[in-house]
């Protein structure tokens, strides 16, 4: 018994189903995107360096001694 062939999935037909987009503008979009050479170029961003700046930041506040209090007692805490 021979398989048939499956079909190649379209995830351009799933993403329209359940929304206002309708199939034309996604085949459309298809067109456009393999004319202008077939991937968009990603906008360079610098997440990196934020990343490590945030790391940075918390380390460093963690590193930072706080005096801590030890006249206040547990009824001079404000309640509420």
């Amino acid at each position: 018994m021979a398989k048939a062939k499956r079909k190649v999935f379209d995830s351009g037909k799933q993403r329209v189903t359940g929304s206002d987009i309708t199939i034309e503008n996604v085949l459309n979009a298809r067109k456009e995107r393999d004319k202008l050479g077939g991937i968009f170029p990603r906008p360079k961003t610098s997440w990196r360096e934020n990343h490590e700046t945030f790391i940075n930041a918390v380390s460093s506040s963690k590193q930072i001694n706080y005096p801590r209090r030890t006249d206040m007692s547990h009824s001079s805490v404000p309640k509420g």
